[in-house]
């Protein structure tokens, strides 16, 4: 637990490094983080990702590079799915531009448009998708709404319709009853 506790504050070091621009010393610190997650394997891809940007901004582009691979092996050998985000990519194609590897750089630039565009178009479609369900619900909502009036409204006409029959018939047996008395007085 304290050797745990103790390599997150080297995460954060280099993290302050990285901020200060003392790169050395950033890589140093990733590097104490990264190698005791590696050893107890508890590895993560932000740690692969971290030591990267610290090679990088250091100019240590083979390095950079080398993590970063790393990262995509690591996830590929534990089954971890990982999408490789826009940033990583960028860092990745920089780095072999800078290198002079321009046919790479090219390639990952059209990885990493391919994958904005899925993501963009699965975004979109989650939205679509939200849109539509938000949609279905007030309209649901709307049409149980539309119901519970049109139930209350069929309630009250029956209630009248009720008292009219109600009425109705009671005025009935009166014009019985006096129609039936005219008939007697006329008898007698």
């Amino acid at each position: 637990q304290d050797s745990a506790a103790l390599m997150r504050s080297y995460d954060y070091e280099g993290q302050l490094y990285s901020l200060h621009g003392r790169h050395d010393q950033a890589i140093a610190s990733f590097r104490k983080f990264f190698n005791y997650h590696q050893r107890t394997g508890k590895l993560q891809f932000y740690m692969f990702n971290n030591l990267a940007k610290a090679f990088y901004e250091s100019n240590q582009l083979d390095s950079t590079i080398k993590y970063l691979e790393m990262s995509e092996e690591w996830g590929k050998q534990t089954d971890k799915r990982h999408v490789r985000t826009l940033s990583e990519l960028d860092m990745l194609s920089d780095a072999y531009a800078s290198k002079g590897d321009f046919r790479k750089a090219w390639l990952i630039k059209t990885k990493q448009y391919e994958d904005f565009k899925t993501s963009t178009l699965e975004l979109q479609r989650e939205k679509m998708a939200e849109i539509s369900t938000k949609y279905e619900t007030q309209k649901k909502d709307h049409d149980i709404q539309m119901l519970t009036s049109t139930n209350t409204l069929n309630r009250q006409i029956l209630v009248q319709q009720r008292w009219i029959f109600v009425i109705l018939f009671v005025l009935l047996v009166f014009a019985l009853v006096f129609t039936y008395k005219m008939y007697k007085e006329k008898l007698l």
